[in-house]
C-alpha cells in the first residue's frame, strides 16, 4: 500500500467519524433548541448555542481535529501533540467569540426614546446600543445621563430615538454557514499541510 493510500485511509476513518458524530449530535440539539428556545435561551448568537447547532458544531469539529492532527504530525510526540492542541483550541474558541459578530453587518433600526420596542426585535440579538436625532445622527447610549438635566439635555441634542444595531433571527443561517465556510477552508489547509508532511517524513 502507497504512503498516500494509507494516509488518505487513516485521514478519512478519522474525519469521516467527526462527521458523523457531530452531525447528529448538532441536528439533535438544534431540533431540541429550536422547540424550546423562548423559553430557555433566545441569544442564539451566544457560543453555546451557535457553535452547537449545523453546520458550525460539524465544521468546528472538523477544524479542531484537523488541527490537532497537524500538530501531531509536526510535533510527533503524542502527549506534546494533545497538551498543544487543548490549548490552542481553547484560545481560538475565544478568539472565535469575538469575531462572530463581524461575519456579516447587522441591521439597525430606530424607535421613539423609552418607547416600545418594535416587533423586529423580538427574536434579534442585540450587538450595539445609541441614542439619535430625528436625522439619524447617533450619540452614545450614556450621553446626557450624567447631566442635571438629562431631558433638557437631550432636548438641546435633539435626540428623539434610541438606537439599536442588531442581528435578525432569519440572519442567524447567513452567519452560522459563513462561519463554518471560514472553518471548512481552514480545516483544509491543515490538512494540505500534514499530507505535505507526512509524505516527506518517515512514519
Amino acid at each position: 500500500m502507497s504512503r498516500l493510500r494509507w494516509l488518505a485511509w487513516k485521514l478519512g476513518f478519522a474525519l469521516g467519524l467527526v462527521v458523523v458524530t457531530t452531525g447528529v449530535l448538532g441536528a439533535l440539539f438544534g431540533w431540541w433548541w429550536r422547540a424550546v428556545r423562548h423559553v430557555v435561551s433566545s441569544n442564539w448568537l451566544d457560543g453555546t448555542v451557535f457553535d452547537n447547532t449545523l453546520p458550525v458544531l460539524m465544521a468546528l469539529g472538523l477544524f479542531t481535529t484537523t488541527l490537532g492532527i497537524a500538530i501531531g504530525a509536526l510535533a510527533r510526540r503524542a502527549v506534546t501533540a494533545m497538551a498543544v492542541t487543548f490549548f490552542t483550541s481553547a484560545a481560538f474558541l475565544l478568539v472565535c467569540d469575538h469575531f462572530r459578530t463581524r461575519l456579516a453587518t447587522p441591521r439597525r433600526v430606530a424607535f421613539p426614546f423609552e418607547g416600545a420596542q418594535p416587533a423586529v426585535l423580538n427574536d434579534a440579538v442585540q450587538v450595539d446600543q445609541w441614542i439619535g436625532t430625528a436625522s439619524g445622527k447617533v450619540y452614545g447610549c450614556g450621553t446626557c445621563v450624567s447631566d442635571a438635566a438629562p431631558e433638557a439635555c437631550r432636548a438641546r441634542l435633539g435626540i428623539v430615538n434610541s438606537v439599536w444595531d442588531y442581528f435578525g433571527y432569519d440572519q442567524m443561517a447567513t452567519l452560522q454557514w459563513t462561519a463554518a465556510g471560514l472553518l471548512l477552508g481552514g480545516s483544509a489547509l491543515l490538512m494540505a499541510l500534514v499530507v505535505w508532511r507526512t509524505r516527506r517524513q518517515a512514519l
